[in-house]
């Protein structure tokens, strides 16, 4: 595949960064190849820039120098770095966001999982919310985590391991159901 790829703005799930320190070198390479907008914070951002990253966006508390041209500062005032880049994804009607982050308090983002399809990347796994109904094929033998309360869920083709953790019982598709109108958190391996 040709490393000159031509995307239409917004097509490609926008990159929020929070903490870069989650990810290794191969799996950033791998969401940045369709250059995404990436937004970022002050803690992240100068060692994405000094690793050749383009960065679009950096939300700040204070001033710092950039190491590139055209990179927007928007000042964070009364909110959290997370909340300010969805909302302001949400604002400019971004679809989707993958979210790099060691520490993400899925409760707290719960309010624009209706507004925006998000991933969240961090340590080699990726969490994502789901409905009722969830489908997905996955080969044999994989792990799939669930980030719940104690709430009836009922699956087919996982074989349950301990109170949140499934494997998948052979290649094929995966299928999850739950009474609940509530989104459901799960992770898989990268």
């Amino acid at each position: 595949m040709s490393s000159h790829h031509v995307v239409k703005e917004k097509q490609e799930p926008a990159l929020i960064v929070d903490n870069i320190d989650v990810i290794n070198r191969f799996h950033l390479e791998q969401l940045l190849e369709w250059t995404p907008t990436v937004l970022t914070n002050n803690r992240s951002a100068l060692k994405l820039m000094r690793d050749g990253t383009k960065v679009d966006i950096v939300f700040t508390t204070e001033e710092i120098q950039s190491m590139q041209d055209g990179v927007e500062f928007v000042p964070l005032k009364d909110q959290e770095f997370m909340e300010a880049a969805l909302c302001y994804l949400v604002k400019k009607e971004y679809p989707a966001a993958n979210l790099i982050s060691g520490n993400v308090d899925l409760n707290g983002i719960a309010f624009f999982l209706d507004k925006i399809n998000l991933v969240i990347i961090h340590h080699n796994k990726k969490t994502f919310p789901i409905k009722t109904g969830f489908k997905k094929w996955q080969t044999q033998g994989e792990i799939i985590e669930f980030n719940y309360e104690e709430i009836p869920v009922n699956t087919s083709g996982l074989k349950k391991l301990d109170h949140k953790r499934f494997q998948t019982t052979r290649d094929g598709f995966y299928e999850i159901f739950f009474d609940d109108s509530r989104y459901l958190f799960i992770t898989e391996n990268l």
